[in-house]
Order: structure tokens, then sequence, then C-alpha cells
């Protein structure tokens, strides 16, 4: 049972699978429906829908015309599909998922409401041999913020960071080569020769 607080336009959306044979119509189909007072069909999908055997999602705008309903899931088939040959009978899959419901027209859906919403959804599936009816719970949240862009803040603190650093050592490097530029030469002063060694001529000293 699902209770609104209000009777206004509801978006149905759904994903389903039927399974399909080569083109062959056995009446697959699938009935949705609410029912308070009376049951009324919203939507109907078959086999004539699907072209190949994968998922595919439904949307269906409807009036709540009661605050109090609930929302409904037939699974059939219609043509009995069954042989003698045990080797020729096709066995049918129905399946549904994601079904969500928001209060508001399937046009407006541009995105999905800023707060949670919360609903309790009674299936019945229906078929010539068997009948089963699950209840399931689906919560339609909001997507996740997009990861935020740290590129010009890395680039920021780099930048920052690394020149000061940078020019401090250039700096150093400057200071080192000029202090030792500027270092004074030491000369010894009050110094005096104490030997001379006089310059005598070649020629004058080989003579006897």
């Amino acid at each position: 049972m699902m209770i609104q607080k209000s009777v206004e336009e509801r978006c149905l959306l759904y994903w389903y699978y039927i399974t399909v044979y080569d083109q062959l119509d056995w009446g697959q189909r699938i009935s949705v429906l609410i029912k308070s007072d009376n049951e009324t069909e919203i939507d109907q999908v078959s086999a004539v829908d699907m072209v190949e055997n994968r998922w595919y999602s439904r949307n269906i705008t409807f009036n709540a015309i009661f605050a109090n309903y609930t929302l409904m899931f037939h699974f059939e088939v219609t043509n009995e599909n069954r042989t003698f040959d045990p080797a020729l009978n096709k066995t049918i899959y129905f399946a549904l998922d994601n079904i969500e419901i928001y209060n508001r027209n399937c046009r407006d859906m541009t995105e999905p409401p800023t707060s949670p919403t919360t609903t309790s959804v009674t299936t019945t599936s229906q078929s010539p041999a068997a009948t089963t009816t699950t209840t399931t719970t689906t919560t339609a949240e909001p997507p996740p913020p997009p990861p935020s862009n740290n590129l010009g803040l890395i680039l920021g603190l780099s930048l920052g960071l690394g020149i000061p650093a940078l020019l401090s050592v250039i700096g150093g490097v400057v200071y080192f080569i000029k202090k030792t530029k500027a270092r004074p030469k030491v000369v010894a002063q009050n110094s005096e020769v104490t030997a001379e060694i006089p310059m005598t001529s070649r020629a004058n000293a080989d003579k006897p």
C-alpha cells in the first residue's frame, strides 16, 4: 500500500525484460495497474515492443485518483506454447528493475529530486501455471556531486612555494661568490733580504 499526501500527477519509471524468440509472439505482456476501490490499467508492454532480448526502460505519467493506492505489475502469457516434444518447449522470463515513482509529470523529469523518495511496490506475476506475489522497496537518491578539480590549487601551491625557495638558493650562491672575491691579500711588512747572490759574468769566471 502506498500512502500519498495529495492527488496529482505521478511519473512511473521502470526497467523491464521479456524473453522473445525469433520474433515469435506467444502473447507475452506486462500490465501495470493502480488499485484503490477498483483497478485501472496505466501501462502495458508486450513482446511486440521488444526487438531483442535485453533490458528496456519505460516511463509513464498517470493520475493518482485516490490518496492511497496499490501499484501492481501483471506478467501474462496469453497463448499456450507447450508442445508434446519437450525439446520444442520454450521458457519465457519476466523481470523488473529500478521501479521509481516521482510526484511530477514525466516531461519534467530533467533531473532527480533533491531528496530521496522511498516507495513500496507490490508486484504480482501471473502465468498459465502459477501466480506469485512479491513486494519490493525502491529508493531514489540524488546523484553524487561531480569530483572537484584541484588543478588550480596544485599549481598555485607549487608556484607560491617553489619560486621563493629557488630565489633563496640563487641569492645564497651569489652572496658566497661576492664574499670570496672580496677577501683581502696578506702582505708581510718590514721584511729584509738577508742574502744576495752576486751576478758574475761567466766569461770572467773561467779565466785562470
